[in-house]
This record gives structure tokens, C-alpha cells and sequence, in this order.
């Protein structure tokens, strides 16, 4: 249970930066910035205003999103989470945008997410297999069978992709694309702290293969 005032921010998402803030795990208010650069500029503002609002004078807990997205916005939010937090002497919480993506994993199943990463003519993914080590990085369309799954393989496909690619398989595809906005940015990093996940507070941009513990 979160008892403390959270701050969540989400300018990682293109064209839909926002600012939330709760006390508790009840919400208080959101609101939604500029997209591009006015975003930096309106968004210290907008926090003062929120905090009016909880009637607070500073959150113990920051959210963020760490992406992938917009590498501007991720470097803006980044950048004003550790100010804050700085300042306020808070904790940070970091959370990507694959993680508003729940687990379908089982023994047999595997779960790609493909979020598109709007340039490049590929995708940022996560490759998820149960209690093991997954993957994380950059794929094109054509290397999706080549170098990540076996098209025979039991997996379930999710996140922002032409379902075309998947034509002549027999390969799940999870439809429901997730509204990422500091609502949800909060309410994932809620299920994090209760779940004891804490994430590096870095910029996720995977143009190389990572791998990372469950």
C-alpha cells in the first residue's frame, strides 16, 4: 500500500506528455503538456500546480517513464525526476513502456513486444519467456523469424505492429493496445513498488540486445 504523495510523469509517448499526481494510491488530478520542446518548459510549472492541488508541498515518490519513445521527451523527463527528487530528497520510481504490458508467459508460451520505434523501419521489442532472462532491443520486420522466434514456436504477439507481418502463421496476437498517460504511469509503478521491482532510472532507447532478469 502507497501512502505517500506520488508524482508520476510520462513525456516518453509522442505528442502526449502529461503529469499526474496522487495521494496514496488515490488519484488527485492529471494534466496534459505541449508536445516537442514546449513540454521542459511547461512542465515545472504544471508540477507546482499539482501539488497545490494534493496540498502538498513536495512528492515522496516520482514515476517515471523511461521509455522507449520520443528521445526527447524521455531525456526531459529523466532529467526533471532526478532534479526533483534531488531536491525533495525522493525516491524514484522507473518503469518502461513495456511494462504496461501484462506477462502471458508459460512454460510453453512466449511473448514478444513489439513497440514501433518510428524510425529506422523497425520496432523496439521485449522477448519474454517464463522465469528466464529476457530480451530486450531494436528488430526490423524481416529479422522478427530470423533472429528472434521460430515461427512453430507457441508465442503471443503484442504492442504496435501491421498485423501484416504475421500473415501464414498460427502465432497469438494480444489486441489491446494500452492508453499510456501519468495515470498509468502511476498505476504501474504502484504494482512495482508492491511487487518490490525497482528499475535503473536510465533512458531506454535499445538500438542494441540487452538482456535483463525476471
Amino acid at each position: 500500500m502507497i501512502n505517500n504523495t506520488l508524482l508520476s510523469l510520462e513525456t516518453a509517448t509522442y505528442g502526449n506528455s502529461s503529469l499526474a499526481i496522487f495521494n496514496g494510491e488515490n488519484f488527485i488530478a492529471q494534466t496534459f503538456l505541449s508536445s516537442g520542446r514546449a513540454t521542459s518548459t511547461e512542465l515545472l510549472p504544471a508540477v507546482k500546480c499539482l501539488l497545490q492541488k494534493a496540498g502538498a508541498e513536495k512528492a515522496d515518490i516520482i514515476a517515471v517513464d523511461c521509455g522507449p519513445g520520443s528521445f526527447t521527451g524521455i531525456r526531459v523527463g529523466i532529467a526533471a525526476a532526478r532534479g526533483l527528487a534531488d531536491g525533495w530528497k525522493s525516491e524514484i520510481i522507473a518503469i518502461s513502456q513495456f511494462d504496461f504490458y501484462p506477462d502471458m508467459t508459460d512454460e510453453k508460451t512466449k511473448q514478444l513486444v513489439l513497440l514501433d520505434a518510428r524510425a529506422g523501419g523497425g520496432f523496439y521489442y521485449e522477448l519474454r519467456e517464463k522465469d528466464v532472462l529476457f530480451e530486450r532491443g531494436f528488430i526490423t520486420p524481416a529479422d522478427i523469424f530470423n533472429e528472434l522466434i521460430n515461427p512453430n514456436e507457441s508465442v503471443i504477439f503484442c504492442g504496435e505492429f501491421d498485423k501484416k507481418i504475421f500473415q501464414n502463421t498460427e502465432l497469438s496476437h494480444y489486441k489491446i493496445i494500452p492508453e499510456i498517460d501519468a495515470q498509468a504511469v502511476a498505476r504501474v509503478a504502484m504494482k512495482n513498488i508492491n511487487a518490490g521491482i525497482k528499475n535503473e532510472v536510465e533512458a531506454i532507447y535499445l538500438h542494441t540486445t540487452v538482456k535483463i532478469p525476471k
